[in-house]
């Protein structure tokens, strides 16, 4: 990027906006918490360099001069984890900064760059519309460069997984990149956030139904189980366990959802292995009522409480859109 460090720019990055001036971060148009002015400056330093290793040395000048005593791995971390937080980004799945052990960071999803200037003329000249056309705009986002000479685009890692292998990245990463099974935010539609907060609270509220029920009944289940052989206690106590964990994890996800929790969508996808285990596991009990319901509502079930765990997860980055 060959725009010096003092002038001021706004930074467009998946759904959000920094202004480099004010400090200003913006989400979907609207004003995110500050982010401290030591993690702000990295943000912006990865971002200038978007899709560029940024090592830890280079950090540590910018930001720790050599007369400055203080532990500089422990302030790095913590810088780094506060920008991590504002963007609702994860070390172990990152849409955003990349870890790369023992040499820095990467900032990995598509940046467009553009002046305030350029902002305030396009306004004016296109009376309101879209400075995106503007021909001193520039869209960072690092593999190639096409388009208008004046207009420099470059296709991210992200983005071009599907079409070429990409500068920088292992083969196994890319590869990872494109075999993905999950869903990813880039590919959903927006939601309203109120149909997102009914359809995610209903969820919770059948689980919790299904653990219940199945407490009272324990003699039924049990029961139930007896024909099942030498394994029939191990399995029962592993469904009163499932249920026993699963009862406060459904509370805690409703009052998360009720009262508007922060940062819901990044929590529930760092419990998200947990629960798909717990969920998976808990898909089987349709079979326990198989002589009440029959095998196939039974299978019929079962089939819907496997996908389950993958939709709320759907849900709620889709409300993030």
């Amino acid at each position: 990027m060959s725009e010096g460090n003092n002038q001021a720019r706004l930074f467009r990055f998946g759904m959000f906006e920094l202004d480099s001036d004010t400090g200003e971060l913006r989400k979907d148009g609207k004003s995110r918490p500050r982010i401290r002015d030591q993690a702000l400056q990295i943000l912006i330093m990865l971002l200038e360099k978007s899709d560029e290793v940024v090592s830890r040395e280079e950090l540590r000048e910018r930001l720790w001069p050599a007369d400055t005593f203080v532990d500089f791995d422990h302030g790095l971390n913590t810088a780094i984890n506060q920008v991590r937080t504002a963007l609702g980004d994860s070390a172990a799945n990152p849409k955003f900064i990349q870890t790369l052990p023992r040499r820095g960071y990467r900032f990995i999803g598509p940046v467009e760059m553009v002046g305030r200037q350029n902002v305030a003329e396009g306004g004016a000249e296109n009376n309101g519309r879209s400075t995106e056309g503007h021909p001193m705009t520039q869209v960072h986002n690092s593999t190639a460069n096409l388009g208008h000479p004046e207009t420099q685009v470059h296709d991210s890692a992200a983005t071009l997984a599907y079409k070429q292998p990409v500068k920088g990245l292992t083969p196994a990463v890319a590869a990872e990149m494109r075999s993905s099974i999950l869903s990813d935010p880039r590919d959903l539609p927006a939601v309203r956030k109120e149909s997102v907060r009914i359809l995610f609270s209903l969820i919770q509220l059948m689980y919790l139904a299904f653990y219940i029920i199945f407490l009272v009944r324990l003699r039924f289940a049990e029961a139930v189980l007896n024909d099942w052989g030498r394994y029939a206690f191990t399995v029962l106590m592993v469904l009163v366990l499932a249920a026993a964990i699963g009862i406060p994890v459904r509370l805690y996800l409703l009052t998360a959802m009720a009262f508007r929790y922060q940062g819901l969508t990044g929590k529930f996808r760092k419990l998200f292995p947990f629960l798909l285990v717990l969920d998976e596991m808990w898909a089987l009990t349709p079979f326990l009522c198989v002589e009440q319901i029959g095998m196939g509502l039974a299978i019929a079930v079962a089939a819907a409480l496997l996908y389950l765990p993958f939709s709320q997860r759907t849900l709620l980055l889709m409300g993030e859109r």
